[in-house]
């Protein structure tokens, strides 16, 4: 009888969890709290010689969105579009960033780098 009431208090447990994750994890709601600031895209001021696609792990709404972007266009050669829905941080740049410095911020941004991948252009 204690098995019973044990496995039935978890279910429950489980039950409410899963429905207050459910619109977090299905992105109808921002995982991170506050509203979704408007700002500012960084323009590049020289020809694109560099666009590099990032994928970015632990990404899941528009918050992690402007936080992930934001902290790349903290360069002025690098404006960034991120794609949450496929984990992606499409980079384009007026000049060569190493992978490793863009994996770091990335890092620092709270988020973690799977892969960087060049495009030609």
């Amino acid at each position: 009888m204690p098995t019973i009431i044990i496995v039935v208090i978890l279910a429950v447990v489980i039950y409410f969890a899963f429905r207050s994750s459910k619109k977090h994890l299905t992105g109808e709601e921002t995982c991170c709290s506050g509203s979704v600031p408007k700002r500012k895209k960084n323009k590049l001021t020289g020809p694109v010689v560099m666009k590099k696609v990032i994928t970015v792990k632990g990404m899941h709404c528009e918050k992690c969105k402007e936080r992930v972007e934001e902290a790349l266009e903290e360069l002025d050669c690098v404006s960034a579009k991120v794609n949450v829905r496929k984990n992606i941080a499409v980079v384009q740049m007026t000049e060569n960033v190493e992978d490793e410095k863009l994996k770091n911020i990335v890092k620092n941004a709270g988020y973690e780098v799977e892969n960087i991948e060049i495009i030609s252009l």
